[in-house]
C-alpha cells in the first residue's frame, strides 16, 4: 500500500507539520480559578502523530480484518446492481487510481466474429433440466494428477468415477497463475488479461454473466 500510495504519506507528514507548527504547545486550562499549564504538551505532537497514523491505516484498510476492503467487498452487502449505492466516491477513486485498463481493440465487426467463432453454442437437446449444479475446484491440480487421463495413475479415484459418467472436456488449459485469478475464469469465463487480478481491478464492479447469474434466473 505504501508503494502504491506513497504520495498519501507526503500529505500525512505535511498535515502533521502544519499541526505541529501552528497548534498551541502549552495550552492553559482554567479550573476553579486555578490556571494549570500542561507540562506534557511539547511531547504530545509525537503521540498525536502515532495515534493519527494508526487511525489512518485502520481507516484506509476498512478495519483490522485480515484482508483490506476492496470494491468487490460491496457485493457482500447487496447484489451487483446496488454496488454503486454501497460504495462512496473517495473510496472508489482511491482504489481505482492508477489501475491498469485494457485498450479496446476492434479487429473485425461483431457479426463477422460471430460467423467465425460463435460465442453461444446450443446442444441438440437444449431443454433446461432443473438439476443442482456442483462445482469442484482443485487448487494447482494439473491433468497429470488425474487418473482418468493417465491410464489410472493418479490421485483422484472419486473424480475418475465422476468423469466416466460426465461430459468430459479433454482440451483444458491453465488460464491464470494465481488463485484469485482462477475464480473469475471458472465462474465467469474471464481470462487473465491484466497485470493484476480482475477482482481487484478497476472492472471489479462491472455487471457480469456467470454460472451463478444464469442459474439464479432458474431459481
Amino acid at each position: 500500500m505504501i508503494g502504491d500510495f506513497w504520495y498519501v504519506l507526503l500529505i500525512l507528514f505535511a498535515m502533521w507539520y502544519t499541526l505541529q507548527r501552528f497548534y498551541p504547545t502549552k495550552p492553559s486550562v482554567q479550573l476553579n480559578s486555578f490556571s494549570i499549564i500542561n507540562s506534557d504538551a511539547p511531547s504530545r505532537p509525537i503521540y498525536f502523530l502515532i495515534y493519527f497514523i494508526g487511525l489512518f491505516v485502520i481507516g484506509f484498510r476498512g478495519g483490522i480484518q485480515f484482508k483490506p476492503l476492496t470494491i468487490i467487498s460491496a457485493t457482500q452487502y447487496g447484489n451487483s446492481t446496488c454496488t454503486p449505492l454501497i460504495l462512496n466516491t473517495p473510496f472508489t477513486y482511491v482504489k481505482t487510481f492508477g489501475k491498469n485498463v485494457l485498450e479496446e481493440k476492434n479487429f473485425m465487426s461483431k457479426d463477422q466474429a460471430e460467423q467465425i467463432s460463435p460465442t453461444i453454442h446450443l446442444p441438440t437437446d437444449s431443454a433446461f433440466r432443473d438439476l443442482n449444479v456442483v462445482l469442484i475446484i482443485l487448487e494447482s491440480f494439473g491433468k497429470e494428477y488425474i487418473g482418468h487421463y493417465n491410464k489410472g495413475k493418479g490421485y483422484t479415484p472419486f473424480l475418475d468415477s465422476l468423469i466416466g459418467q460426465s461430459y468430459d472436456c479433454t482440451q483444458s488449459y491453465a488460464n491464470a497463475k494465481r488463485s484469485i485469478e482462477g475464480i473469475p475464469a471458472i465462474l465467469a469465463g474471464i481470462p487473465s488479461l491484466l497485470s493484476e487480478p480482475f477482482i481487484t481491478s478497476a472492472y471489479a464492479g462491472n455487471t457480469l454473466t456467470s454460472i451463478a447469474s444464469l442459474l439464479n434466473k432458474k431459481n
